[in-house]
């Protein structure tokens, strides 16, 4: 059997750094099989190489998933100010650590938010259902929005949430929240069952989010982000991998709301308990 994903890469090599910056981040993702870094990419940024290639390779790669994979770059050039790339991905057998990130994800749910999470997600997913959550903790009673990340083999795989509670409880609102993470997200397809015991949970309880004068006020590790400009509103959990500055912290934000670079957005912070 072929897979055969076609695309072109950037179509702006020659009007600007991004269309350069886009072909060559592919070409090592793709080199190395990185999937995070093609999953992750920054919406704004492939607006501005005006690629054709994303969409196509996260097809590819979770068509592989769970394989142990040679990739090989064949060849690239750039004519006419559009990226041609050409490689071939050797499949070599199953990935080696697959049971043992069963294994890890399972153990790993020690938390009841994280196992409510877990839950409402294996149940939706197998049966088409919605559980009803019984024999609430304090912290469940309570109303406050919340996050549910889901990772398969230490790749994101979903993370949907509220920044205000819209539901009757804490418990309600993970269950709503952790369906969503699995079935709508647009960055992923729907998790089927044969994925589900490869998957691990973290869930974020977050605090309501107050006004910030100015950037300084802010703090990536510490602090999640919302901006707001209008009726457009971007927002980032605090302490993620690859996020290291306010600037940068700022810049996601912006661009996940399609707020302009030189726009100024109202700012926002709020902290989170997160639970693994």
């Amino acid at each position: 059997m072929v897979i055969i994903a076609s695309a072109d890469l950037s179509h702006s090599l020659a009007q600007g750094p991004a269309g350069p910056l886009f072909d060559e981040t592919i070409q090592k993702a793709i080199a190395e099989w990185d999937v995070k870094t093609v999953l992750e990419m920054d919406t704004a940024f492939r607006q501005q190489a005006a690629e054709d290639a994303v969409l196509s390779l996260s097809f590819l790669m979770g068509a592989l998933d769970g394989l142990k994979t040679n990739p090989r770059v064949l060849s690239y050039e750039g004519p006419f100010g559009v990226g041609y790339l050409v490689a071939a991905i050797d499949i070599e057998g199953p990935a080696e650590s697959l049971e043992a990130f069963a294994a890890a994800g399972a153990e790993a749910d020690s938390h009841p938010l994280v196992r409510l999470a877990r839950e409402a997600v294996e149940t939706f997913v197998c049966n088409g259902r919605i559980i009803e959550p019984t024999d609430l903790s304090e912290e469940m009673l309570k109303q406050a929005g919340a996050f549910v990340s889901i990772k398969k083999r230490g790749e994101l795989r979903g993370c949907i949430g509220t920044l205000e509670p819209t539901q009757a409880n804490l418990a309600l609102e993970i269950v709503r929240n952790a369906i969503d993470s699995a079935t709508r997200d647009p960055r992923f397809l729907e998790i089927t069952p044969d994925e589900l015991d490869d998957l691990s949970y973290s869930v974020d309880v977050l605090s309501p989010a107050e006004p910030v004068s100015g950037p300084e006020e802010l703090d990536p590790k510490r602090y999640g982000i919302v901006v707001r400009l209008g009726p457009r509103r971007g927002l980032l959990l605090p302490d993620l991998e690859g996020v290291d500055t306010v600037e940068e912290q700022i810049s996601i934000a912006k661009s996940k709301a399609y707020i302009p670079p030189e726009e100024s957005p109202e700012l926002f912070r709020f902290t989170v308990r997160r639970y693994t």
